[in-house]
This record gives structure tokens, sequence and C-alpha cells, in this order.
């Protein structure tokens, strides 16, 4: 995934999704299902050996972005009261 031209924000969202989609398939059998409807039924007993290892990486990620995007908002000064330094002018 080229991830150069995303922001911290889009890089959290995109962690958070992967993350949340490989829990789905891991806690549901809704990948299980997936596969024996297009016959490749045989693959589901290494199911767990991947999924478990991809949802181990993508929090991981997930958090490494998270770190990411929180010291992002701190260095912009996002979520704080915005003062203008004394003498300056708001623009009319």
């Amino acid at each position: 995934m080229h991830t150069a031209g995303m922001t911290p924000k889009q890089r959290l969202v995109a962690a958070v999704a992967g993350t949340v989609g490989v829990a789905l398939c891991c806690f549901t059998p809704l990948l299980a299902i997936t596969l024996v409807a297009v016959g490749l039924g045989a693959l589901s007993p290494y199911l767990d050996v991947v999924l478990l290892t991809a949802l181990a990486i993508l929090i991981v990620v997930t958090g490494l972005s998270y770190r990411q995007y929180a010291r992002a908002r701190k260095d912009s000064g996002a979520g704080a009261i915005q003062r203008g330094t004394p003498g300056s002018r708001r623009p009319s």
C-alpha cells in the first residue's frame, strides 16, 4: 500500500478498517462460509494461523497509526484554542 500521499488521519482510518475487517473474519464464520461458497473450503484449517497473525499485525499498525495521528495533531495545535500574537489583527 502506497501511503506517501496519505494524511495521518487517513492512515488511522485505513488501519482501523483493516483491523475491523480481519476481526470480523476471525470471530465470525464469515470467511469460512465465503471460502466454502467459492469452493475453497479445504483452506479453512489454515484460517486461524493466517487470520490471528494478520489481526496481531494490524493491531500493531493501528497503534502506530494512532500515535502518528496524535503526534501530528499535537504538532499542528489542532484542538487547542488558537490565539493571535499580541499586536496581530484579525482578517476582515
